[in-house]
């Protein structure tokens, strides 16, 4: 056995030179799945109106933001209009502005002319609320403007609220209304978000623990002559239900360019992660039994 102890030097470089050696572990059986849209929304409008105009039709692909369909807006265009008119009228600041520098003149006056007691008090006291009168209405006058402005931008608001926009980027579904119908609190466009896709699995409780967020799972739908691609754990249950014995894993699907269609079945089959073993203290291992053997 001494021989075996001469050659632990050279063992030991061989082990600094490649100082891991990764167990392999067996992989974990073929679970079946589901490839579902990451989200599903029935887009509806937040006001009631009749439907004036779609923007897009069924399987097109739409942008966050992008508009959909557009409710009728005639009566809303006009008080938009005429909103935007009167918040932009100066004419009544300009009179209140004019009539308060009269007041203040005729104030100037009147002052002079008490001073050298050549004017009543009450001619005094009445220039005084002329003058306070005049700073009141032109305090009115900018708070009116102001007040225009206000219900110009609660008028454009209600404009835009007739407008319908797409909330996230995906695929049109279905259009549940045609042209001229009233929408009503019924939903008007079914959006779906295709990428990234979701895959749903059920798995037993005795595989509780070895599924961790961030594990990279092979995904095999069924379709003839598909590629399998790759998807990461997003989701690991924390509760195992009681009644069957099994937890849910979510996985996300990256769909860039949406080759990959929603609602097939699948298989997924995951690799559990390689644990290193740590070939020196193997090495010192083996060396302390021969020892004691000898």
């Amino acid at each position: 056995m001494k021989w075996l102890l001469k050659l632990k030097p050279l063992f030991l470089f061989l082990v600094c030179a490649f100082p891991l050696s990764l167990a392999k572990a067996t992989p974990l059986p073929v679970f079946d799945c589901l490839i579902e849209p990451e989200l599903v929304a029935d887009v509806g409008s937040p006001v009631d109106g009749v439907i004036e105009k779609f923007f897009i039709n069924k399987s097109d692909v739409v942008k966050k933001g992008q508009k959909l369909a557009q409710l009728n807006q005639s009566v809303n265009m006009s008080t938009a209009i005429l909103a935007k008119a009167q918040s932009e009228m100066q004419e009544k600041i300009n009179s209140k502005q004019s009539y308060l520098a009269f007041a203040q003149r005729k104030m100037n006056r009147i002052k002079k002319l008490y001073k050298q007691k050549a004017t009543s008090s009450f001619q005094k006291d009445e220039a005084e609320t002329e003058l306070k009168l005049a700073e009141s209405e032109l305090k009115l006058a900018k708070r009116e403007k102001l007040i225009a402005k206000l219900e110009y931008q609660q008028a454009i608001q209600r404009l835009r609220e007739r407008s319908i926009h797409s909330p996230f980027e995906g695929i049109v579904v279905k259009r549940y209304l045609a042209l001229g119908e009233s929408v009503a609190d019924k939903p008007i466009i079914k959006l779906a978000k295709l990428n990234p896709l979701r895959i749903e699995l059920i798995l037993t409780a005795e595989l509780f623990g070895l599924i961790k967020v961030g594990m990279v799972a092979k995904i095999i739908p069924e379709l003839p002559n598909y590629i399998p691609k790759q998807a990461t754990v997003t989701v690991v249950d924390k509760l195992i239900d009681a009644a069957s014995g099994t937890f849910g894993v979510r996985l996300a699907l990256p769909n860039p360019n949406y080759s990959t269609p929603s609602g097939l079945r699948c298989q997924a089959q995951f690799l559990p992660e390689e644990k290193p073993i740590n070939a020196t203290n193997l090495i010192d291992k083996k060396t302390t039994n021969i020892n004691t053997k000898k």
